[in-house]
């Protein structure tokens, strides 16, 4: 899944800072439609260049939903954003979704059994989701359609099984949903790490394992799988002392086969945001070397800086034509996107603050959330 931070770098894992986005790291799942009028601000052109903001709802308008904005744990879209789900934690009570349409009317919801969710994904037409709660320990299936969620796995004592690492996050991949996470034995000894598969059978498999990797790379910060995984981009950095407390450990970026081999692309004080394209051939990345931070695109041909400044957590849109993505700013973050392979970066029609934003799985709609309310784009083919 595409999902950025806009309040920190997203590799595999988000840690959101401000106290709204803090307070909506908690989750679970009830459902009943609910008539709405259709938000203002509806159909207006953002100020990048194909981008159409499709809905634009205040905290006032979430709060006459049924939601409140202080609890949102994600919001997740349908391919096109044909539907607009919002998770909320219920403190005291369990979570529940809310599905809105493209435009931001209302139109039901349902309730999930699930203390303290912490992550879900919507599936490209919008029937079914997939969630992760209790902080990772309880996985759910969901049926939109139906509006009924259920219990699929529990990490039990005593019992092999497969938890969830934190800080959760979910990645997309042609296999469905995986969760990095750890595979262990009836004692709680580990068997191994990797991205699992949570079936609706109660059964979890490995498709991506990474004990291989921990054990050749040194320390591995972050992985961002291709979705047909066949390899992942891996930030690392050498294991042991550092012995030059005047600059950081170098940070290296690789791109790793399941068979073990490897490529190293980069080396820099600091690399994070690594995503892969739409092909699975190509991918961008930020480097940081002393104050220079870049925004770079890897492809066959080599590296290319896209543009320099504080960015952090690119994605892509428009089947990989378009980047989304954000700069730190000192009140907060702006988001931009950018035209590839040479276009400039175009500012997003964002009220001013912190804000976390969010692709559909085909890259065609964006959902952005902060403490202002929640707005939608569509990305106009081209």
């Amino acid at each position: 899944m595409r999902l950025v931070a806009c309040l920190n770098d997203l590799t595999l894992n988000t840690r959101r800072t401000k106290a709204w986005a803090v307070a909506a790291l908690a989750g679970g799942l009830a459902f009943s439609w609910a008539a709405g009028s259709p938000p203002r601000a509806a159909g207006e052109a953002a100020k990048a260049e194909g981008l159409k903001l499709e809905a634009s709802l205040t905290n006032k308008d979430l709060t006459g939903y049924g939601i409140n904005p202080l609890f949102i744990v994600a919001v997740r879209l349908a391919d096109g954003a044909e539907r607009v789900v919002i998770a909320e934690h219920r403190p005291g009570h369990d979570s529940a979704l809310h599905v809105l349409k493209t435009n931001g009317t209302y139109g039901f919801q349902f309730d999930v059994a699930s203390p303290q969710l912490v992550d879900f994904t919507v599936d490209a037409a919008g029937s079914s989701a997939f969630l992760v709660g209790s902080l990772g320990t309880r996985f759910y299936s969901a049926d939109l359609g139906a509006r009924t969620a259920k219990l699929v796995l529990s990490s039990l004592p005593d019992k092999p099984g497969f938890r969830a690492l934190p800080p959760v996050s979910i990645v997309r991949s042609s296999q469905g949903p995986l969760v990095y996470g750890l595979f262990y034995d009836s004692k709680d000894v580990s068997r191994e790490t990797g991205f699992g598969r949570v079936w609706d059978n109660g059964t979890a498999t490995n498709l991506m394992p990474t004990a291989a990797w921990d054990k050749t790379f040194g320390q591995v910060l972050s992985y961002a799988p291709q979705s047909l995984l066949r390899s992942a981009l891996l930030v690392t950095q050498d294991a042991g002392k550092w012995t030059n407390p005047s600059k950081p450990k170098p940070k290296h970026l690789r791109v790793a086969q399941l068979s073990g081999e490897a490529q190293e692309i980069d080396v820099a004080d600091d690399i994070f945001g690594a995503a892969w394209s739409p092909d699975d051939e190509s991918f961008v990345y930020v480097r940081r070397t002393g104050s220079k931070q870049e925004l770079v695109m890897h492809s066959r041909s080599g590296n290319k800086v896209l543009a320099s400044g504080r960015y952090f957590a690119p994605a892509f849109l428009n089947g990989g034509k378009t980047l989304i993505v954000s700069t730190k700013e000192s009140k907060g973050n702006k988001v931009w996107t950018l035209s590839l392979p040479d276009g400039a970066p175009k500012s997003v029609d964002l009220p001013a603050g912190p804000c976390v934003y969010v692709t559909d799985p085909g890259g065609h709609a964006v959902a952005a959330w902060g403490p202002w309310g929640l707005r939608v784009f569509t990305v106009s083919a081209g």
